[in-house]
């Protein structure tokens, strides 16, 4: 059933969804209360050390594919090799989701993922000079991926209470940022001495930390609500039928669709900004990709902890990640560039905790796993088409003219959706829909 509108009572209720007021509130909404709970601090704390491979892989992956090509299109299309399988498998995952038990879920598809990250290290270690060789992992590791990441995200919901969920989720986008801080800076060191190998091959080892966690924390996770077995296909379709009558969730997707596209992809063309543009390598391309990280890092408590409601943080976030990678493109100081991608990074942890927060919020329990799952596709796909398009883009007017049209459309884009009629960015403060009844 659709979600009345709060208008003018839309902060009150958020404020009440995160602890109420009184004297217990400043406990109750410290940015970190989340960690109060032992489950999801285990969780985190593992979460946080395997994200920290994937990103040195991540930072890895495009530097050989560059460096095997000279290509930003080439770029692009490795990226769009990782996203695709994601998004295909998206249905699937999101049925498992809500389906069965997302621990055990998690348990398989880890150690998929773990198996892929070493294909990957062998076929690196080999010395190929065949992108498509690099790219078939990679792939490979997209596909475990899609089957993934509905239910990791639905267990951070399953691991608190209601009123610590924006300290969870929160928690979540910053343990993600830790791992983008981190990895990109310690692959910058292994690529300089090393090489490329060992970041592929830690990477592969970092998936134990969170199959040794799911296996600590054992039953204590709630399980996914019982449903009848329906297909994969008809459980994305009922999803996108009540995604429609929840304007909120709507709204929450169309923020994620535009940071897909335009944000995401700034990643890969940091990379090659810095090794065409300002021709540095080792431990300063690691201080340029961490940057974002780090930005994201020190955003996160300040998000995490905020009483404005989740419509204002989303608003302030997206201006600040437009006005961010514009200047990114335009500024001639490599220095002057960190700092506007540290602020990118900031604007991006607001956003996309924000949109994730209010997805948790307002969704039925029943619905929360397949509606995950359209979200991480709608949202998969619009990184695999902006990495194609901005990847093409940087090599046919220039990597710089690509971030300025980037930052560009994010600030038109958000001004598209934050000013028309009904203000719809509102819509982010919809309350919790309670009925256990799919449609």
């Amino acid at each position: 059933m659709p979600s009345p509108h709060l208008g003018g009572d839309s902060a009150a209720a958020h404020r009440e969804l995160n602890g109420g007021t009184g004297g217990a509130r400043g406990k109750r909404n410290g940015p970190f209360r989340a960690l109060r709970h032992r489950r999801f601090a285990i969780f985190w704390v593992a979460a946080a050390l395997s994200t920290t491979g994937t990103w040195l892989s991540n930072l890895a992956v495009p530097f050989v594919i560059f460096e095997m090509t000279h290509s930003a299109t080439w770029v692009g299309i490795a990226a769009a090799a990782q996203f695709i399988p994601n998004v295909l498998m998206g249905p699937l995952g999101g049925a498992w989701a809500d389906r069965f038990d997302r621990r055990k879920v998690l348990l398989a598809t880890q150690m998929g993922g773990s198996i892929a990250a070493l294909l990957l290290y062998v076929v690196v270690s080999s010395g190929t000079q065949n992108a498509w060789l690099v790219i078939l992992p990679v792939a490979l590791q997209g596909l475990f991926t899609g089957l993934n990441m509905p239910s990791w995200q639905a267990l951070v919901h399953d691991l608190v209470p209601r009123e610590d969920i924006q300290s969870a989720v929160t928690l979540n986008t910053m343990q993600f940022n830790v791992g983008r801080a981190l990895g990109p800076a310690i692959a910058g060191v292994l690529i300089g001495t090393l090489g490329t190998g060992p970041a592929f091959l830690l990477n592969s080892v970092s998936f134990f930390c969170v199959l040794f966690a799911l296996i600590v924390i054992g039953g204590g996770a709630r399980r996914a609500l019982a449903r009848p077995r329906i297909s994969a296909l008809r459980s994305f379709g009922t999803a996108l039928t009540y995604i429609r009558h929840q304007r909120g969730i709507s709204v929450a997707i169309m923020v994620s669709l535009a940071i897909g596209a335009f944000f995401n992809p700034v990643f890969n063309l940091t990379i090659i900004l810095a090794t065409t543009v300002y021709e540095t390598g080792g431990m300063k391309l690691g201080i340029m990709t961490a940057a974002a990280g780090v930005g994201a890092l020190l955003a996160g408590p300040l998000v995490a902890a905020s009483r404005q409601p989740l419509s204002r943080v989303v608003l302030v976030g997206m201006l600040a990640v437009g006005l961010a990678v514009l200047a990114l493109g335009a500024v001639q100081d490599y220095t002057a560039a960190v700092v506007a991608l540290f602020a990118a990074g900031a604007g991006f942890l607001a956003v996309s905790a924000g949109v994730n927060t209010a997805i948790q919020l307002i969704v039925s329990d029943r619905m929360r796993g397949s509606v995950i799952a359209v979200r991480i596709m709608l949202y998969t796909s619009s990184m695999a088409a902006g990495a194609l398009v901005m990847g093409a883009i940087a090599d046919w007017l220039g990597v710089r003219q690509s971030l300025m049209l980037a930052g560009g459309a994010l600030l038109v884009l958000g001004a598209l959706l934050f000013v028309r009629p009904g203000a719809a960015v509102g819509r982010l403060d919809d309350p919790h829909d309670g009925s256990q009844e799919a449609p």
